[in-house]
């Protein structure tokens, strides 16, 4: 998990953290294409609760370049994704280490309708209330990109042909209750595999978009990041 600073309207020795993002190698950090800003500064890492200097050892580190997906359009968020490429090398350990991106088989084409990865971040835990201090976690279910739509043509906000087509993936609970909210955009949706006994953490989305925190028949709306595993890839290779 990475937190993404942003400068302070008084000045660049205070930062509030607004988004989330993902180590994806020592030097990239995954996010939302929305996040980006020009008063995005920093990432920090390693962090789990903000309302405390002393429970785990924190790193921050300076944003050198800020990489949205070409394809990015704000007017339905479809590819909403983007990458940062830090100042200096992430200091891997047990609490700071990258996710697995689905570069390959058989993650790179799983169906995910009714597995229930993991989404995790800092944001509200709840509609109109509080950011969390404490990092959250949650699972909800994938639903099929067409029931998606369905939900959002119901509330009238499909807007567009492609909004809903394989750049995005959609998970929640027909019923609402639980949900990512304001603050978790640019966090990974994480899904679990088993490579010879072994579990890896593969990153299956990006949290992008939603109407309102956790309300029936809404679900989340991520970018499908191995719909964008090649431009990940090549990004990452020419920074």
């Amino acid at each position: 998990m990475a937190l993404l600073g942003y400068r302070n309207t008084l000045g660049e020795t205070s930062v509030g953290w607004k988004c989330g993002g993902s180590i994806i190698t020592s030097r990239h950090v995954l996010t939302a294409a929305h996040c980006i800003r020009n008063d995005l500064v920093v990432v920090r890492l390693g962090e789990h609760d903000l309302s405390t200097d002393s429970e785990t050892r924190t790193i921050d580190i300076g944003v050198k370049q800020k990489i949205r997906h070409p394809d990015y359009d704000k007017s339905d968020g479809h590819s909403d994704l983007a990458i940062l490429v830090l100042e200096s090398e992430i200091p891997f350990s047990a609490t700071i280490t990258p996710v697995c991106i689905p570069l390959n088989e058989p993650e790179r084409s799983k169906r995910l309708v009714g597995y229930s990865p993991f989404a995790a971040g800092w944001g509200r835990t709840q509609e109109g209330g509080k950011s969390a201090n404490v990092l959250q976690e949650i699972q909800l279910p994938v639903v099929d990109n067409e029931k998606c739509k369905g939900n959002y043509a119901a509330i009238n906000k499909v807007v567009s042909q492609k909004q809903f087509d394989n750049g995005v993936i959609c998970a929640g609970y027909q019923e609402g209750g639980k949900d990512t909210c304001s603050g978790d955009s640019g966090g990974p949706l994480m899904m679990p595999f088993a490579k010879e006994g072994i579990y890896y953490y593969y990153q299956i989305g990006i949290v992008s978009y939603g109407i309102g925190c956790a309300r029936a028949e809404v679900p989340g709306v991520y970018a499908r990041v191995s719909t964008y595993a090649d431009w990940i890839k090549s990004t990452v290779e020419s920074t």
